[in-house]
């Protein structure tokens, strides 16, 4: 049951499964550990039940990033809190995936800077790092303002500096090294500039 329940727990965690779990039917269980002789089992099942009161609608989180806007993204992108900082920049690539007017916004709000000095700083976790570049290869998605803007902001040799930092020399880097890449070819592609 413990073991359950931890899985659980984990599925909970993430919007998006709260509703599965709901839907498939594991409140049962989870209501059923309340009286289980294991107290792990029972403290874990109250924690999921705590997490599934908080679900959200995808409209509901839609409407929230809407009303947060990029500006706020931007200034959440500057928390110190790491799992802060990574959501906003989740969120920031996905609103500006295909939207040049908001891919426009984050230049406009100083977000190259910001973007720029996640990625410059070797103390920035991979998995923030990560987040950060698809930020940068979704705002250059087709959009030449945007590439000269990272262009004379040096976002090549910040680039270059990443994948020199996680190149054949480290092995379980690879994914940064690939995320780096991508992220490099947004911003050359049909761009003579910044090659």
């Amino acid at each position: 049951q413990k073991l359950s329940a931890l899985i659980l727990l984990n599925f909970a965690l993430h919007n998006n499964l709260k509703c599965k779990i709901v839907e498939e039917g594991w409140t049962n269980l989870l209501t059923t550990m309340q009286k289980s002789n294991c107290r792990d089992a029972k403290n874990l099942a109250v924690l999921v039940l705590d997490q599934l009161v908080d679900v959200a609608t995808s409209e509901e989180i839609r409407e929230k990033k809407h009303d947060i806007g990029i500006e706020g993204m931007l200034g959440l992108c500057k928390n110190d809190d790491l799992i802060v900082k990574k959501f906003a920049l989740n969120s920031l690539a996905e609103e500006i995936w295909f939207d040049q007017e908001k891919q426009i916004e984050v230049v406009t709000f100083g977000g190259i800077e910001t973007i720029l000095n996640i990625c410059n700083d070797t103390t920035t976790p991979d998995d923030v790092l990560i987040s950060a570049l698809w930020v940068i290869r979704n705002i250059t998605y087709s959009n030449s303002e945007v590439k000269s803007s990272l262009g004379n902001s040096q976002a090549v040799k910040t680039l270059m500096k990443i994948i020199g930092r996680s190149g054949a020399l480290h092995p379980n880097k690879t994914h940064i090294l690939e995320c780096t890449l991508t992220a490099l070819t947004n911003l050359v592609i049909d761009h003579e500039k910044n090659c």
